[in-house]
C-alpha cells in the first residue's frame, strides 16, 4: 500500500502471488508499478507479509478459505528518502523483531529518475 501522511491510500493496494511450499526463504521477484502519484516523495510504502495456511494442511480453495493467513510482520518505507535515479535502490527491511533472529524482507525501489532527492 502507498499512503499519505494521514494513512489514506493514494494508489490501489497491490498483492503478490502466493508461493506454495516455499520454505523459510521464499523469493517472489515481482514488480509493482505505482504510477501517477501526485507527490511520491511525501508518501509511505507499507508492506505486510502473510503466511497462507490451509485447514490441517489440506489443499484446495475451501481449506484455504476456512483459515485466516498468519501475519508474519510488516515494514514501512518513507518514499522521501529515495534518490532521483534510474537505478534500483536495494533495502533490507525488518518485518519482525525477534528475540534471537529478526525476520527480514529484501526489496528494490526505483523512481525511474522522475523524482527523489
Amino acid at each position: 500500500r502507498v499512503v499519505d501522511g494521514r494513512g489514506r491510500d493514494v494508489a490501489v493496494p497491490r498483492q503478490s502471488r502466493v508461493i506454495p511450499d516455499a520454505g523459510k526463504n521464499p523469493h517472489w521477484n515481482e514488480q509493482f508499478d505505482f504510477e501517477g502519484l501526485e507527490k511520491p516523495g511525501s508518501y509511505t510504502l507499507k508492506l505486510t507479509v502473510l503466511d497462507k495456511d490451509s485447514l490441517f494442511g489440506l489443499g484446495g480453495e475451501i481449506a484455504d478459505w476456512l483459515v485466516a493467513e498468519d501475519r508474519l510482520g510488516s515494514a514501512t518505507v518513507d518514499l522521501g528518502i529515495l534518490k532521483k535515479t534510474h537505478n534500483f535502490q536495494d533495502m533490507e527491511l525488518v518485518i519482525d523483531d525477534g528475540w534471537f533472529v529478526d525476520s527480514k524482507i529484501s526489496i528494490g525501489l526505483n523512481t525511474r529518475g522522475g523524482w527523489g532527492n
